[in-house]
């Protein structure tokens, strides 16, 4: 056998394998995904035999979305699939702004928030970003609760985090390359969303208090924005690619 085709079995071999190994993570996704749907009364959706599949319902009042997401890099043609779950959030925020970890940050940063926040407690890593159009507010909403809820989420490993809001529209989201092929770490995950979801949310009249308190913060020599009349975010589409 000449060297030649001995490189071409091995690669094959490679190749057939990485294919193979692909395939059953995928049947194990399937399988788990449509079973968490099943248990918690969600539409699954399949999209194709080596496409992972779907899942978007409600879960105690709030809209969810289950799929996998491609991230692009500037430095490679290459994309990397990632799984990830949204969960809608029912408060209405007066300023759009956004909290992230890992390659979210670099999203927000794309926003054009005029504005960075930088929590001043041990926890908060350089690496994390909070953005919005009036720090002073992200300031206020950000209490310790919320941080805590937060970075904790944010430190888990091989998770990046975006909470972005504007209007109406508010989303809680991460992603991973775990194709969270198992039923008891998929639920674990959804509650632990879930359960900062809730912390997340505005008390009612809150909104009014915190634009009160950010308002009364500034002075005439101050450069924030008013929070009566926010810039408009233009929507909250993350602009990732769907698999």
């Amino acid at each position: 056998m000449s060297l030649g085709v001995f490189i071409w079995a091995l690669l094959s071999i490679a190749l057939l394998g990485f294919l193979g190994w692909t395939a059953f993570i995928l049947a194990r996704q399937k399988s788990t995904w449509r079973e968490f749907a099943r248990q918690r009364n969600l539409r699954f959706k399949v999209r194709g035999f080596l496409l992972s599949p779907e899942i978007t319902g409600v879960i105690r009042d709030y809209s969810i979305a289950l799929f996998t997401a491609e991230h692009g890099s500037e430095q490679s043609r290459t994309t990397r699939k990632m799984s990830a779950i949204e969960i809608v959030l029912k408060s209405a925020m007066p300023v759009g702004g956004a909290v992230g970890s890992g390659d979210m940050v670099a999203l927000i940063q794309g926003r054009g928030y005029s504005q960075e926040y930088k929590p001043k407690i041990k926890a908060w890593d350089k690496e994390y970003i909070a953005m919005s159009h009036n720090a002073r507010f992200l300031k206020a909403y950000l209490t310790k609760e919320r941080l805590a809820a937060l970075i904790k989420l944010m430190k888990t490993k091989n998770v990046w985090v975006i909470f972005i809001f504007n209007g109406p529209d508010t989303l809680l989201r991460i992603d991973t390359p775990d194709a969270l092929d198992d039923l008891d770490k998929l639920n674990k995950t959804m509650e632990k969303l879930l359960e900062v979801a809730g912390v997340l949310e505005l008390a009612e009249g809150e909104s009014q208090r915190l634009v009160a308190e950010a308002e009364a913060s500034i002075s005439k020599s101050d450069t924030a924005p008013s929070l009566k009349e926010p810039p408009e975010d233009g929507g909250l589409a993350l602009e990732l690619e769907e698999d």
